[in-house]
């Protein structure tokens, strides 16, 4: 039985749908709560006629739009009220079989008669999503194929760029077409001769039906590849930075899944990337997009990009000129959050690009041609160029450090002077040079230059003009001291101590938090060797953990507790004695006091309380029962844990920076 749509219904969806894009937050959600329960649950027949009529008939083209983007949204989302032996069911999976046949069948004409180009665009992804809900219930709409074909041939730019857009959506629908008559399709579409929208669209269908099939179809369309880069050509020159970006962004897409097809134009593509990417007329974003390519290119493909000529000395150049894009912003001095990085400007991203040139390609490909420009951008006026060569040392090291280590000396000699440049950006830059070649070079640096370094990395900590520089020659410090012997260190101990205490009276947190940090480091690395130390610092860590008691002082706290109970491991049970009833104590409150889960005090408490264990041995009995009861609760906590396929996008709900790390399993990316 066929299900009539009255005027009447229409006229109460339409008034219902403006209640849901009300500012009134009661009348929204009662609205919404309408539409749920009654709407979509009650008489799913009517709701997704109505909307689909309103999709086609209603002359108000948001409430076009709006219908649209309701039926997309509702059709298929699960009836919270509803459920099957199979699990939970839709609106789509309890209309009569006649509503889905007159649902479509209005799509098809909306599309077909849809003047507004937004209205038009939701259409098609309304239309996918019915397609996608028919594959997946393996239920067939014979006419929509055709009409999409005959759409990508019709006299009409929007039908064409329509028909593009739906395959692109759901590429799997062609996935059983000859690969001649694709080939013919995506050509004809790639070419197109009016519209910018239909060759970008079937940029994007040619290339997610690539993602999607077979070997031999994809190495048929692969020979596509010069037609996909001509889409690019006019979207260039007419500086659309939305359609150019967009395209490039497909066509990262694909070389992180295929690169085959882009062996034949690696050279045309280098050469017309890098000219992207010297065009500062055009929109940071799309600059930076033009490089992603070729960085992914480039880590997916090492032995492609390793082959293309130039590929080094074309890029390097233009990164580093990137790096120098950085503005004095009396932000970067005013801060006390030194993790908010600018992760989009134009300077993060070229010296991300070093990194990941170096790391890919390796030293004989990334360090000559670097050196090509670095001494001549350290040796010039303007300090951004000092800091780009500076933060490019850092960033090469890991990767180059192969080839890079037979000339360190010549590096740390680059280095060294810059130390007391006069400008506090390029000082710090420094000081992350010697830090990170600290790591990359670890033992053989610390050996063979710990005088140079440390005789005048030291006094970097006495920099009172720029507590920024001040703390980032502690941290330089400290991935020195991580790999350097006591033996090493001993005649410098005097020196580096008496900077950091200096430092732990700084009134700036972070610059207290570092020295803290530094001072624990330079303690496990010096050991016996830090006992006559240990009756100047041992009080101020104290003193921190007793006085600093407000709630943003709460890494402080956790640094100073980390420190102290490294200093008692390193001096002894002997030598901690005197303290070890104070500090205990001060541990036991803050372990009271703790009431947040995310308390950044916590981890390192049980870090302390296990040291501390291991310093007293058996005189740490008495304060087990304090001890093992949220070590116990901690015990108990299940990690995070998520599978993920590997098309899926990480990062956009797996942030590293809350600490996620994944890996690939069995063709699944497997995280905790």
């Amino acid at each position: 039985m066929t299900t009539t749509v009255t005027p009447e219904v229409i006229s109460q969806l339409v008034e219902l749908l403006k209640s849901l894009i009300s500012t009134d937050n009661m009348l929204r959600s009662h609205a919404e709560d309408h539409l749920n329960t009654f709407w979509a649950a009650q008489q799913p027949d009517v709701f997704l006629q109505a909307l689909v009529q309103l999709i086609r008939t209603s002359e108000d083209v948001h409430l076009r739009s709006f219908s649209a983007v309701l039926f997309r949204r509702l059709s298929f989302k699960p009836l919270a009220e509803q459920k099957t032996n199979d699990g939970t069911v839709s609106p789509w999976d309890i209309v009569q079989p006649e509503t889905r046949d007159i649902v479509k069948n209005e799509l098809l004409q909306s599309l077909s008669s849809e003047s507004d180009v937004t209205v038009r665009h939701k259409l098609c992804d309304t239309i996918s999503e019915v397609v996608k809900g028919g594959l997946a219930r393996d239920e067939p709409w014979n006419e929509i194929l055709p009409a999409l074909f005959e759409c990508s041939k019709s006299s009409s730019p929007d039908h064409r760029e329509a028909a593009f857009r739906i395959f692109a959506a759901v590429p799997y629908l062609i996935a059983h077409q000859h690969t001649d008559a694709l080939k013919t399709a995506f050509t004809a579409g790639l070419q197109d001769p009016q519209s910018v929208g239909v060759r970008l669209a079937a940029l994007k269908a040619s290339i997610y039906y690539m993602l999607e099939a077979d070997t031999q179809s994809k190495n048929a369309l692969g020979s596509l590849m010069p037609e996909m880069l001509t889409v690019l050509e006019p979207l260039y020159s007419q500086k659309d930075d939305t359609n150019l970006t967009d395209a490039l962004s497909v066509l990262i897409e694909l070389g992180e899944n295929l690169t085959k097809p882009f062996r034949p134009v690696m050279p045309q593509l280098l050469n017309f990337m890098v000219q992207i990417m010297k065009d500062t007329s055009l929109e940071n974003s799309t600059r930076q997009t033009s490089l992603e390519l070729l960085l992914t290119l480039s880590e997916i493909a090492p032995g492609m990009a390793r082959k293309t000529p130039n590929f080094c000395s074309m890029i390097i150049p233009v990164a580093l000129e990137m790096m120098t894009d950085v503005d004095d912003d009396q932000e970067w001095y005013n801060t006390d959050d030194l993790d908010d990085e600018d992760n989009d400007e134009n300077y993060v991203i070229g010296e991300h690009a070093m990194d990941r040139l170096a790391r890919y390609l390796g030293g004989k490909q990334v360090l000559p041609v670097s050196f090509q420009y670095i001494p001549a951008m350290l040796s010039g006026d303007k300090w951004q160029q000092r800091h780009a060569a500076l933060m490019a040392i850092s960033a090469i090291g890991e990767g180059c450090a192969k080839i890079m280590e037979a000339e360190l000396e010549k590096v740390i000699g680059l280095v060294i002077p810059y130390l007391v440049d006069q400008h506090p950006r390029v000082r710090y830059a420094a000081c992350n040079a010697i830090g990170q070649m600290s790591s990359d070079f670890a033992s053989t640096l610390q050996k063979k230059f710990h005088q140079p370094i440390l005789s005048n990395l030291i006094p970097v900590m006495d920099d009172t003009s720029c507590p920024r520089v001040q703390a980032h020659a502690a941290a330089a410090m400290v991935n020195f001291c991580e790999s350097a012997t006591k033996k090493i260190l001993e005649p410098y101990l005097d020196t580096i101590f008496e900077r950091l205490l200096t430092l732990l009276h700084s009134s700036k947190t972070y610059v207290q938090e570092q020295a803290i940090t530094t001072i624990a480091t330079v303690a496990d690395s010096a050991e016996d060797r830090f006992a006559k130390y240990y009756s100047a610092i041992m009080p101020l860590l104290i003193n921190v953990l007793r006085q600093a008691t407000q709630k943003e002082y709460r890494l402080l706290r956790g640094k100073a507790m980390e420190c102290a109970s490294l200093i008692a491991l390193a001096v002894g049970k002997e030598a901690f004695a005197p303290n070890a009833s104070e500090f205990i104590d001060l541990l036991v409150k803050t372990q009271e006091a703790i009431t947040e889960a995310d308390d950044p005090q916590v981890s390192y408490l049980l870090a302390a309380w296990a040291r501390i264990c291991k310093v007293l041995g058996q005189d740490f009995i008495p304060y087990l029962s304090v001890v093992m009861p949220p070590l116990l609760q901690s015990a108990k906590l299940k990690p995070d844990f998520a599978v993920l396929d590997m098309d899926e996008d990480v990062e956009s709900q797996y942030s590293p920076e809350d600490g996620w790390e994944f890996v690939g399993v069995d063709g699944q990316q497997v995280g905790i």
